[in-house]
This record gives structure tokens, sequence and C-alpha cells, in this order.
């Protein structure tokens, strides 16, 4: 099966809300993973806002079928629940939005109807910048909500995963 990862910034109300639609509109099931420490744990659609907007929310598994728990590792949780979907969460911190991403090594057609989902609520464009350089380049695939668009507006930096750099959302060449 193919696989994709979808990188994008959005608000934790509004990952809340989109994985809470998802759950109702599907059969699906959702794990919630804390860290740190790990633990992982089984959610409903009605738990589902309040669990991502937990102060240790770092991720949420999707699944086809009921999650084979306990885990006591990110990894021993997808090698016992193979051919899941896990949103990565990206936190508001001191230091800005961090990013978020949506991927599966199996991309299902509950998984793409996800993804398809997810790009009808977000937009496409933004431009990558090295804060060390001042080096910009444009990054047609990357994501945003409005809610993250309405937060960078008010100046909350959009930071990458993993890296020290940050987006500026949209399509409006960089000054």
């Amino acid at each position: 099966m193919p696989s994709f990862a979808i990188q994008f910034h959005a608000s934790g109300e509004e990952i809340g809300a989109f994985v809470k639609e998802c759950l109702e509109k599907q059969q699906i099931y959702a794990t919630l993973m804390d860290f740190p420490p790990f633990s992982a744990r089984e959610v409903s659609s009605s738990e589902i806002r309040a669990g991502v907007n937990g102060p240790k929310a770092h991720s949420i598994m999707l699944s086809e079928r009921r999650p084979h728990l306990p885990a006591d590792t990110s990894l021993k949780l997808m090698d016992k629940n193979p051919g899941s979907l896990v949103l990565q969460i990206g936190k508001l911190t001191p230091e800005g939005l961090r990013e978020s991403c949506l991927s599966t090594l199996d991309a299902s057609e509950k998984w793409k109807s996800i993804a398809r989902g997810l790009k009808k609520i977000t937009r496409a464009g933004s431009w990558a910048i090295n804060p060390n350089t001042g080096a910009s380049a444009f990054a047609r695939d990357h994501r945003y909500t409005e809610g993250a668009k309405e937060l960078s507006e008010r100046g909350i930096k959009m930071l990458a995963i993993g890296a020290g750099n940050f987006y500026r959302l949209g399509k409006t060449a960089v000054q």
C-alpha cells in the first residue's frame, strides 16, 4: 500500500475538532499517546478534544480495529497496531506553534478519506525560513488552518518539526 505524510500547522482546538469529526463519521478507534512519560489509552469522540489539548498529549493513533494495548513505547504500540494512521500533535509553546503531521505507511481508503478531509480544512503554501541565515524557500506542500494563520498574524512563530526553521504562512513572498 502507498504511504503519505502531511505536515501542517493547526491550533489544538482545530486538531481536536478534526479528529472528533473523523471518529464520528468513520468506524475507527483513537488511541491518545502522552509523553513524557509515555502512556497510551483508547479515547472516545467525546474525550478527544480535551485529550488533544492535555499538557502531555503527543500523538493520536487512529486504527480501523480496536487498538492492541498496553504498550510501553510508541514503537511497540505501532508494532502491535500495523496499518494505523498517526497524527503527531503540534503544541503551542512559549517559542511558538509546533508543526503537526498526519502520516501512515499503509494508506487505506479510510486514511485517504481522512487526508482529503484534512486538505479541505487547510490551505497549502508557506515560506520556510532559516532563522540563522535568513534564507527562505517556498514550501508548496506545507499546509495550515485558519486558526494557525490567525496565531501567525498575532506574532506566534510557526515552528518546523525537529528543526530550528520556522514558517511564514501564505504565498506572499518573504520580505
